[in-house]
């Protein structure tokens, strides 16, 4: 039971200000900016999202997508073409769009063969409206 307290008291308030950063981010996303983010890399919203990884430093990238499977991110990952976006596991945890957070299992890197991920997402706009945590 010690080891449990101690694990959950330590990693808590991490994923407690994960869910706080991808709700707060994720308040400021529009449409028309996600769009122009998913075809440019030096856009309004990339700036904004290269500050937000700035101060989260235990965060690695941030990513977004469409529904349609095309994705960008913070920083830039080289990646080709052979990666579907639309079968990673935080595109299919956010696809169930609902308001929560959804945690990933860890599971292997598409851009770093050594390293394994946990991602934390959740659909930012359904409709072409925002997504609101309630």
């Amino acid at each position: 039971m010690f080891v449990h307290n101690m694990a959950t008291q330590s990693i808590e308030p991490q994923f407690k200000s994960l869910e706080h950063v991808l709700n707060e981010t994720g308040s400021v996303i529009d449409e028309s900016g996600l769009d122009a983010f998913l075809n440019e890399d030096h856009t309004p919203l990339g700036l904004s999202l290269m500050q937000t990884l700035a101060l989260t430093p235990y965060v690695k990238s941030i990513l977004l997508a469409d529904p349609q499977g095309r994705f960008n991110s913070v920083p830039h990952l080289p990646v080709g073409e052979h990666v579907d976006a639309k079968e990673r596991p935080w595109f299919l945890a956010a696809a169930v769009r609902t308001l929560f957070v959804h945690y990933t299992d860890h599971y292997p890197s598409k851009f770093d063969d050594k390293s394994r991920s946990v991602s934390v997402s959740r659909p930012l706009i359904i409709d072409g409206r925002p997504r609101l945590p309630s």
